[in-house]
């Protein structure tokens, strides 16, 4: 299976969870959303378990929905976007 190198980018709570600002990881090629986002919230950083459900991903600065249809680059950036809150 082809991989290809990826950043993974945290923001707010998913930031505060893994407690750095990105991480390099590699990726089949072929990569849909779900595969992505399992691999991100169960494989590689379980600790953001726990907010999985509110989180979505961002793929090269555009949001993706789960049915959303995903093409990755070496260098892509894979945004962890958590809820927004402010006031």
């Amino acid at each position: 299976m082809e991989t290809i190198p990826i950043r993974v980018l945290f923001f707010g709570k998913a930031r505060e969870i893994v407690k750095c600002d990105e991480q390099s990881e590699r990726v089949p090629v072929d990569a849909d959303y779900q595969r992505l986002f399992k691999m991100i919230f169960e494989e590689r950083f379980p600790e953001l378990k726990e907010i999985a459900s509110s989180c979505m991903l961002a793929v090269d600065q555009h949001f993706c929905r789960p049915d959303s249809k995903v093409e990755l680059y070496p260098n892509s950036e894979i945004a962890v976007i958590p809820p927004l809150s402010g006031g």
